[in-house]
């Protein structure tokens, strides 16, 4: 096994730290399809939403601000960039190639904000097969969400992938004063791979 969440890579008895790392194909087997619902596959990991946000906690560490200012104590990476508290931690997990949680400190190697650990999550790189995916649901309280991905070839030099989601549900909470608005999140991400030699690759990701 070999482990790439040092930022370099090892063989998986020479990293002292506790790592769970799932693939794409591993996630989608086990049902997983946010960074929410990693708690089905990872001890010690937990996440709660609170107001539309979602806080996480890796071996109780976490913390409860929920307010868009405030600093997690759980780090989470997007194909090496942080990805801010809040609604932006929840990304339903489209075109993934794996999902990685290191736990316990990781301030050395991802900086601030990952006191209790970081979850880093790696896209799939767009390549020179063409593929498409759709996927749809439907769950209670007027659930209903739907995403969808594309990758292929551009040229011979350059590959480009574009992912999408969106969800929405009715709140569980009603007010006979007021009109509650439903739960709505909605997702966008492009990766573009240049690729002019074998020996020289240059990725770029935009996420919105």
């Amino acid at each position: 096994v070999v482990v790439t969440s040092q930022k370099r890579e090892e063989r998986l008895q020479d990293v002292p730290i506790s790592i769970q790392a799932f693939s794409g194909d591993a996630l989608a087997a086990r049902g997983v399809e946010s960074t929410g619902q990693l708690a089905q596959s990872v001890p010690g990991f937990q996440t709660t939403q609170v107001a539309g946000f979602t806080l996480i906690y890796i071996r109780g560490i976490g913390t409860d601000n929920f307010i868009p200012s405030a600093d997690p104590s759980i780090a989470t990476y997007v194909d090496g960039a942080f990805a801010l508290q809040g609604q932006a931690v929840t990304q339903s997990l489209a075109n993934i190639e794996r999902v990685e949680v290191l736990k316990g400190p990781q301030g050395t190697l991802f900086g601030r904000n990952a006191t209790g650990g970081a979850v880093s999550i790696i896209t799939e790189e767009p390549g020179d097969v063409f593929k498409v995916s759709t996927q749809g649901e439907i769950r209670s309280f007027d659930g209903r969400s739907a995403k969808a991905s594309i990758s292929g070839p551009i040229t011979d030099w350059l590959s480009a992938s574009l992912a999408g989601m969106r969800s929405e549900r009715d709140n569980v909470y009603d007010n006979p004063n007021y009109e509650v608005q439903a739960d709505l999140s909605k997702a966008v991400r492009a990766k573009v791979n240049f690729h002019p030699t074998e020996d020289v690759s240059l990725s770029v990701t935009a996420l919105h």
